[in-house]
């Protein structure tokens, strides 16, 4: 596929991956990009750049989300469901709130999202790109909730690829820690784990294999060897979530109230 000429949509479009993702393929000729994200502000001005708010959160949200896109295009030739977030820490009360609004935005969005989507763009092909996270193989302590989100996620993809249209294209793309705000809004000073990659490496490894056809992408081939390797020997990774759960350990020692 050409990243040139394309009507896109990116969700999560005001830090780190996706606006990453907003900048080179700006660099492609005639793009034309819906930027979605809560705090527009940051979207930088641009004759080519539609910046649309929106809290994907909630249904009523998405609904005129979707309404507002083909508003403006007939079609959509690539869909980047890049909205997510985290947060660090173990519960010390029941929450039932934290947990819904978490799968909501990580789990319930992308998904409902894609079947809006088919409603509106029926045998018109669309490649739909879901962010989905490398703790899809490798949870993390501190991280069970975000985990689980992602988890859910990508099983959910890996079984509709059998069940979709032929028009729709999917890829699942598994990133590492990444450096961007995402860590700082996850909680007070958290241990990043290893290893760490770039906003830019990613969003560049992500255009680069969708352009080839990738359906899986790990942006850090060094992950991707380990998770070949620990298929063999699983004992790498336990020794690894041993290592997170004393630096979780470390941090929940140092922050009495967590999750308040």
């Amino acid at each position: 596929m050409y990243l040139n000429n394309k009507k896109i949509v990116i969700t999560g479009a005001t830090s780190g991956i996706g606006k990453e993702l907003m900048k080179l393929l700006l660099k492609e000729k005639n793009n034309k990009i819906i930027a979605v994200g809560r705090n527009i502000e940051y979207i930088e001005k641009n004759s080519n750049i539609i910046p649309y708010e929106c809290d994907v959160s909630k249904k009523e949200n998405v609904d005129k989300m979707i309404e507002f896109i083909y508003s403006k295009y007939e079609k959509i030739d690539i869909f980047f469901a890049n909205a997510g977030y985290a947060k660090y820490g173990s519960f010390y009360k029941a929450d039932w709130n934290k947990i819904e609004n978490m799968f909501s935005v990580n789990v319930f969005s992308p998904i409902y999202t894609l079947e809006k989507i088919k409603e509106k763009q029926k045998k018109i092909f669309i490649h739909y790109v879901v962010t989905a996270s490398a703790v899809s193989f490798l949870t993390l302590p501190g991280f069970a909730l975000y985990c689980s989100t992602k988890n859910a996620l990508n099983t959910y993809f890996e079984a509709y690829k059998f069940e979709k249209d032929k028009n729709i294209k999917l890829s699942l793309v598994y990133p590492v820690a990444t450096k961007t705000l995402f860590f700082k809004r996850a909680g007070n000073q958290i241990p990043i784990p290893f290893p760490l990659d770039s906003a830019e490496k990613v969003a560049s490894a992500i255009l680069r294999e969708i352009e080839i056809g990738v359906e899986k992408i790990f942006p850090n081939k060094l992950f991707l060897i380990f998770c070949i390797i620990n298929r063999f020997l699983p004992f790498i990774g336990y020794l690894y979530q041993k290592i997170e759960r004393f630096r979780f350990n470390l941090w929940r020692g140092r922050n009495e109230k967590i999750d308040t």
